[in-house]
């Protein structure tokens, strides 16, 4: 990263010539500008022409071939550092298809799922680049929360594009992506993982196994670990009793709770209770 302690980069490059493949040790949000090439990633050649947005994940081999009249627009940023406060962005299904679901589905559906910009959209994107260029070159008074509230606005607005009638690949995603965020918004209710699976229009079995492979945790794990996650804000937060949080939480037993509790943060609800009482009396 250019600026010292801020996770973002910004450029525009032009490319009449091949780009040798190369990693990058963050996430690279690449929004095509004009002309055309062949995209090679992961040991596979896909073309690109101007509209076109895709992201390239941490470690990914990736570069640019048989370009004309070349241009994008490369960010590389790390986006939990960098909008920590905007956890609303991952409850829009266009955003799980746009930062994980395509990178991890690319090849068995062949880029076919990638954002495809209208002219109109491509026109707009390209306003908040220069919003984001200027502020990020300037360097001047409040730069960081600006480029903050212009990223946000291109991320939010980019998730957007991407709906279900795009075609059989983008479909088959966003509906996938619809029941990962029905879950986010959900979790606190009772779910069922065969209700969930129904949006997504998979077999329950199907669901499990494409989500395991995908997050790296089953759908069952991942209600428990949001709704392990919302319990430690309530005692971070309220003076609600054990037996209150964990019901609040989505947990009908509190046995249950606890038990789960400790797999996941190595302590019980009450000792972890007993560090913040410790924490707040020693003055800190």
């Amino acid at each position: 990263m250019k600026i010292e302690n801020f996770p973002f980069s910004l450029d525009i490059l032009d490319h009449d010539h091949e780009v040798a493949v190369h990693t990058h040790d963050c996430t690279e949000l690449v929004i095509v500008l004009s002309g055309t090439a062949k995209h090679e990633v992961d040991c596979q050649e896909y073309p690109l022409k101007a509209g076109d947005v895709f992201v390239i994940n941490t470690n990914s081999v990736h570069g640019y071939k048989a370009a004309q009249n070349f241009k994008l627009c490369n960010i590389m940023f790390e986006l939990d550092k960098l909008l920590d406060n905007q956890n609303e962005l991952h409850l829009i299904p266009g955003f799980q298809s746009l930062f994980i679901l395509e990178p991890f589905f690319r090849k068995e559906h062949k880029f076919e799922s990638k954002v495809q910009l209208t002219l109109e959209g491509l026109s707009f994107v390209k306003e908040l680049i220069v919003l984001l260029l200027r502020e990020y070159e300037d360097q001047e008074n409040g730069f960081k929360s600006a480029i903050r509230t212009f990223f946000s606005t291109l991320i939010g607005y980019l998730s957007r594009q991407i709906s279900s009638d795009k075609n059989k690949a983008a479909g088959k995603l966003f509906h996938l992506a619809e029941a990962i965020t029905y879950m986010q918004n959900n979790f606190l209710d009772p779910l069922s993982i065969k209700n969930i699976a129904d949006i997504a229009f998979f077999s329950t079995r199907q669901f499990n196994r494409i989500f395991k492979s995908t997050y790296n945790i089953n759908p069952k794990e991942y209600i428990i670990k949001l709704r392990l996650e919302y319990a430690v804000k309530l005692m971070n937060n309220t003076n609600f009793n054990l037996s209150t949080i964990s019901l609040e939480s989505g947990f009908s037993n509190i046995s249950y709770f606890s038990r789960q509790f400790k797999v996941k943060y190595g302590i019980t609800p009450k000792e972890y209770r007993k560090t913040q009482y410790r924490a707040l009396n020693s003055g800190f």
